[in-house]
């Protein structure tokens, strides 16, 4: 089919007749069992070649789909086949064109860098033939992270939300900062380009947060930190290492355990909750791809970009759960009508189709974990929605998105997204950037998160559950050490003791063994007297 549809298009191309050429295509593969769509392209460039009489180049190699078009679709296996190019010499890669903050970006790059061989990346046929022939001169691709925002420029955020504590969050935020500035710092030399771009980017994440866009910074952080993890943990590319670095964090996520929810610390546990549970598919997911059949280097680098969001999502739960025992406030459960807002927001998320935060938020429902759904839900909702800005005008979206970011005024979550939305309207109206849609869907985020908030707190009800202090949960802990120690310290001695017995016991035995060799060397008599001497004691004492 691949042959079939480089034939159809490189004749249309050049305005040949196909029916009056026979085509065939020679494949060596050396014993190698070679099945997929991705040399479409080079069949491509091989008819092109042919019909032209044209030499191709025979330094370099090409991976791609062939669409209708011309145009070149992506494919899996780049790690491994950069790997080949490199051992067989090839001088440059041909690949279709992945886009910026992609991981397939991030597989090109890290597949360039550890086999020294430049990755050239083409849309179409037109850009691989240019190469093909060497009218173009291939470079190494660039791996161009550094953020385009002008955030020395913006102004600071006017969001602000009474009944927050907002010195929390920014805690948070500064906790995200850190972690990331710790993996970017653990990247490795052949990857300097990438690190360094990512540090500058943290110091303006830095001046950002300082500005008040809280979240946007930590968002913005966190992305950075997936990427430097995948490149942090290159020596893992391996399916066995992959999978132990999966079965870490699945253990690290599983272990934390969220605190009772009260009437002030409820954001923090239930946003805590939505972001455990979101690792949980996410690991999931990647612990079934790692088992599939048919796998590759690029699904090992893969499933490490996936862990790292994974991470990221428990680290932040992490926080928050801390963060929340420190809150205080009433202990509270939810009457009957919160399960019945979150099965409602469920369904209106249902008609865009499954996504993470729509299976998170199922996994939530089922679980009884009914806050956590109605936050999943939420997101699933605003962010799954393909129409949310279809048909709106660029003055429309700036109103909408003043109404959203006006209407987003309870709890620090709706702030915080609010306050994310104004950023990228300041971007907007400032340096005319395309982050106009992005101000629009955070907002819508924002009031849908409001409302979520509202509907939570109706469903309050005051609880009779009592927490162990902290100070009583320390002493506890204590005790339970100084036991464990008496207890060792007891172990010991019963070994001792047991030890001591044996001795004495095989002292015994060989003292008896002894005793009766001696009484079997003794005369006749002797023996006679010793027996009555025995008989008449055994009489005494009856």
């Amino acid at each position: 089919e691949s042959a079939e549809e480089a034939v159809a298009y490189a004749t249309k191309l050049l305005s040949v007749n196909q029916s009056h050429y026979n085509f065939s295509f020679y494949i060596s593969d050396k014993g190698i069992n070679v099945s997929g769509p991705s040399a479409g392209a080079a069949f491509t460039l091989l008819t092109m070649a042919a019909l032209e009489h044209a030499k191709l180049l025979n330094n370099f190699t090409i991976s791609g789909t062939i669409q209708p078009n011309g145009s070149i679709g992506l494919i899996g296996g780049v790690y491994d086949k950069a790997m080949a190019a490199s051992r067989n010499h090839m001088r440059f890669f041909i690949l279709p064109y992945s886009g910026n903050g992609t991981v397939e970006q991030l597989l090109y790059y890290i597949s360039q860098q550890v086999f020294n061989i430049p990755i050239v990346q083409v849309n179409n046929v037109t850009q691989a033939i240019s190469y093909a022939l060497g009218t173009a001169k291939p470079e190494p691709m660039l791996f161009n992270i550094t953020t385009q925002y002008r955030i020395s420029g913006l102004p600071e955020s006017n969001i602000t939300c009474a009944s927050c504590n907002t010195s929390i969050f920014a805690k948070l935020t500064n906790y995200t900062l850190n972690f990331t500035d710790y993996e970017i710092n653990k990247i490795p030399s052949n990857f300097s380009s990438a690190k360094q771009q990512m540090l500058e980017n943290l110091k303006k994440y830095r001046v950002l947060a300082s500005k008040g866009y809280l979240y946007a910074a930590a968002d913005l952080a966190y992305l950075q930190y997936i990427d430097a993890f995948t490149l942090a943990n290159m020596h893992n590319y391996t399916r066995a290492n992959a999978s132990d670095v999966v079965s870490n964090i699945s253990a690290y996520c599983s272990s934390l355990v969220p605190p009772p929810i009260t009437n002030t610390n409820y954001e923090y546990v239930v946003g805590g909750e939505l972001r455990q549970e979101l690792a949980n598919e996410t690991l999931q997911a990647t612990q079934a791809m790692l088992n599939s059949s048919e796998v590759t280097s690029d699904t090992y680098i893969e499933a490490l970009y996936s862990s790292a969001e994974a991470l990221g999502w428990c680290k932040a739960a992490a926080f928050m759960y801390n963060a929340s025992s420190q809150l205080g406030g009433s202990f509270v459960a939810f009457s009957p009508m919160l399960k019945s807002e979150a099965a409602s927001e469920i369904n209106k998320a249902e008609a865009y189709g499954s996504n993470i935060y729509l299976s998170a938020a199922l996994a939530s429902y089922n679980a009884g974990n009914y806050g956590a759904a109605l936050y999943g839900a939420v997101y699933a909702d605003v962010l799954g929605n393909p129409y949310l800005a279809k048909n709106l005008s660029n003055a429309q979206l700036v109103n909408a998105t003043l109404l959203n970011i006006k209407n987003a005024s309870v709890g620090i979550w709706p702030s915080q997204f609010a306050s994310e939305a104004e950023f990228y309207l300041n971007e907007y109206m400032l340096y005319n950037k395309s982050t106009l849609n992005a101000a629009y869907q955070t907002s819508t985020l924002a009031s849908a998160l409001a409302y979520a908030n509202n509907e939570i707190e109706k469903a309050m009800i005051v609880s009779n559950y009592t927490a162990v202090p902290q100070q009583l949960t320390q002493q506890i802990s204590n005790m339970s050490s100084e036991i464990n120690e008496l207890f060792a310290l007891l172990l010991v001695v019963l070994i001792l003791l047991f030890t001591i017995l044996v001795i004495l016991l095989v002292q015994l035995v060989n003292n008896a063994t002894k005793k009766n060799e001696v009484e079997n060397t003794k005369p006749a008599s002797a023996k006679r007297l010793t027996t009555t001497r025995h008989t008449n004691i055994g009489r005494y004492r009856k």
